[in-house]
């Protein structure tokens, strides 16, 4: 179950960062420039997004019912392990993916 609830949110924070950072791709076809901009606002909006899942959860762990107390402080860590790397890995990635084509530069420089 905790796979279940922090996978789903954490591809919906990648979905709505990769929709964005798309967006402005196809504006500027500058990479660099489409994951700033992506950050500053679908990203923020993920941080604060997991900030409060993170927070709802961990009140979970004042539970005295141990199974509950651990769901809710597992769900929190593995929540801020997604949103990092939604942030930081997935980002390089897409980065990555929409490099310029080195292709233009020929095959004589292989």
């Amino acid at each position: 179950m905790i796979l279940a609830v922090s996978l789903g949110i954490a591809v919906g924070h990648a979905l709505h960062y990769t929709w964005r950072f798309r967006r402005e791709w196809r504006r500027r076809r500058d990479a660099a420039a489409a994951m700033l901009t992506a950050h500053a606002t679908t990203g923020r909006a993920c941080v604060f997004t997991t900030l409060v899942i993170v927070s709802g959860f961990w009140v979970l762990c004042l539970s005295e019912f141990l199974p509950t107390a651990y769901f809710g402080g597992l769900i929190g860590v593995t929540m801020l392990g997604a949103a990092l790397a939604d942030l930081v890995l997935f980002p390089m990635l897409l980065v990555w993916l929409y490099r310029p084509s080195r292709t233009a530069r020929g095959a004589a420089g292989r």
